[in-house]
């Protein structure tokens, strides 16, 4: 009992000096599996359930961007849920972060939305022999998206809101390993949260407004991963096939908070060397020279920033593509993290339609005149 209230006090303590206000949460949550692919109906059998447990804070200082962005919220959490199918889907554990939007406000009621990514941990994956009949998702751990619509209201009086919550749960390994169909799910939660600290925000007006003092940047993008494939689903090729992306790269910085750009980008993918033969379970080589599978294109897309942290979406076009010329276009959605000024992390999705190629982990660099 003693550890515990020592405990209280340390991070009422933490929180009381801290240049942030925390908060505490809990939800309860529900749902269904949504089957988007033919031959998935019978993975959705019973709803899930399961929890939710996160902390987050806002800034009392509210500098450029929190302006800007309505002053979010910005947390970790951790979520456990049993999927509804026990023997095949088994279930899953997610760590995630997440930021939190306000939109519309009245009086103690807000309108929100929460976008919240993660890795999961799944309990059962796809077994040829084991566990057959999930064809969805081929690895035990895989990348977690949520994205949630939410109504807060604040008691009067009290550091305690109670939250209600509906929104789509992804999990996907990125096409790693095959097969990856990906997890879809529709979740409702109900949950209530309590405010650890309440200490008023001072603006800090002496960025805002100011137009970027440097306009035009150019950055340099090198990628290097493993990804596998397949001709008929589930079965894939084993994995483990070396990919990689080169790009160059041009942004109009037009605000603080956004660049618009122009990528040139060359694709090397070791799947296409190989076509799955499904009569005999077996690979065959039907390309010899890197020069029949390297692809290039032209991508245009917009970077939207909030501090260090950058939100990118592309969409290109082939110029050169001999391997697979019906597959004239491609995207890149993900995330870049300033670790410099001038050096970033990028880790982003490749894909045609609706299908991951692989995932673009590497360093970039960026070059402001």
């Amino acid at each position: 009992m003693r550890l515990v209230v020592f405990n209280i006090f340390i991070v009422a303590s933490v929180c009381s000096f801290s240049q942030k206000n925390y908060f505490a949460e809990i939800k309860l949550n529900n749902g269904f599996v949504a089957p988007h692919r033919i031959g998935m109906e019978g993975l959705a059998q019973n709803s899930s359930y399961g929890f939710d447990i996160c902390v987050f804070n806002n800034n009392i200082k509210n500098n450029y961007y929190d302006i800007k962005y309505n002053k979010p919220y910005t947390g970790y959490g951790i979520m456990w849920q049993n999927l509804g199918n026990p023997d095949v889907l088994g279930n899953s554990m997610a760590v995630y972060s997440f930021m939190e939007f306000h939109f519309l406000q009245h009086s103690s009621v807000k309108i929100n939305t929460r976008v919240n990514g993660g890795l999961n941990y799944l309990t059962k994956f796809y077994d040829k022999i084991e566990n057959p009949e999930h064809i969805a998702i081929g690895t035990h751990i895989n990348f977690f998206f949520k994205l949630d619509l939410g109504l807060v209201y604040s008691l009067p009086n009290a550091p305690i809101a109670l939250r209600l919550n509906g929104g789509l749960i992804h999990f996907s390994n990125g096409s790693v390993k095959k097969p990856n169909l990906g997890l879809n799910q529709i979740n409702f939660n109900l949950g209530v949260s309590y405010q650890m600290s309440n200490v008023d925000g001072v603006e800090d007006l002496t960025k805002a407004n100011v137009k970027p003092e440097k306009r035009n940047e150019f950055t340099i993008l090198a990628t290097l991963t493993s990804a596998d494939d397949y001709t008929v689903q589930p079965e894939g090729r084993g994995g483990g096939f070396l990919c990689s992306t080169g790009a160059i790269g041009y942004n109009y910085i037009y605000s603080q908070l956004g660049k618009v750009g122009i990528s040139a980008d060359v694709f090397y993918n070791e799947n296409l060397y190989y076509w799955y033969d499904d009569r005999w379970d077996t690979l065959v080589r039907v390309h010899d020279e890197p020069s029949e599978i390297i692809r290039a294109g032209i991508s245009f897309g917009h970077e939207l920033v909030y501090k260090k942290l950058s939100l990118i979406s592309f969409v290109g076009f082939y110029y050169y593509n001999k391997v697979k010329p019906n597959d004239f276009m491609y995207s890149r959605f993900g995330l870049r993290y300033y670790v410099f000024k001038n050096v970033f992390l990028n880790a982003s999705i490749k894909a045609y339609g609706f299908k991951a190629h692989y995932i673009e982990s590497g360093i970039g660099f960026s070059f402001k005149k």
